[in-house]
């Protein structure tokens, strides 16, 4: 039951990590890289539709899937099986978004 809270951790983690990148607004050039930039940390974040959210976490589990694909055509099967356990968890979250 461990490892199976381990992986859905890992993958809600992973997938969390992809949508706040997503939802990152690209940093406007300051000109030279030697000046300091003091203050400019904070900047409003994108909001993600639903649509966009549920897109993102779609991208994770054919990454996933892709991934799983590679392992086992390298003979690293349990790694496979890993990321394939992540896809398949992602998936069920879909239905809430």
């Amino acid at each position: 039951m461990r490892n199976q809270d381990r992986q859905t951790m890992t993958a809600l983690r992973s997938v969390l990590s992809a949508i706040a990148n997503k939802e990152a607004v690209p940093a406007a050039p300051t000109g030279s890289i030697e000046e300091p930039v003091f203050g400019h940390g904070d900047v409003p974040r994108r909001e993600l539709t639903a649509q966009e959210v549920k897109l993102v976490v779609l991208d994770e589990v054919e990454a996933r899937r892709n991934s799983a694909g590679y392992m086992g055509t390298a003979g690293r099967h349990e790694e496979a099986a890993a990321l394939e356990a992540e896809a398949l968890i992602l998936e069920r979250y879909l239905y809430l978004i």
